[in-house]
């Protein structure tokens, strides 16, 4: 009886906890919106994304998540490569802030992940 309970027990928590716990490249992709969000890269855990692309080339980066919106390089020879949250034509024709997802490279690899609110 212990048995069926502890299983029982684990089945549920394993469900209940493994919700959007992945990343969906074809999601990112398309960044469409669902019932609760307005779009998949605004509701996305960075930790999700980034835990993707980690240590990965350019490359690698834009086959796993697409061609970034913009690209920049800042003087330290950082890499970003930025990704709209919203889609980028709404992005464009709204003059309000923009929320963007940049991914830093470095030495050809992807090291960290942040998130950017530009405009105003």
């Amino acid at each position: 009886m212990k048995f069926i309970l502890l299983f029982i027990f684990s089945l549920i928590s394993t469900l209940a906890f493994s919700q959007d716990e992945y990343f969906d490249k074809k999601k990112w992709k398309e960044n469409t919106s669902d019932s609760i969000c307005s779009s998949y890269r605004g509701c996305v855990a960075l930790k999700l994304v980034f835990n993707e692309v980690n240590g990965k080339s350019k490359r690698q980066t834009k086959k796993l998540l697409g061609a970034p919106d913009f690209i920049s390089k800042d003087d330290s020879g950082i890499l970003y490569f930025s990704y709209y949250m919203d889609e980028p034509e709404e992005c464009k024709a709204n003059k309000k802030i923009k929320s963007s997802i940049s991914f830093l490279i470095k030495d050809n690899q992807v090291f960290d992940v942040t998130k950017v609110n530009t405009g105003g």
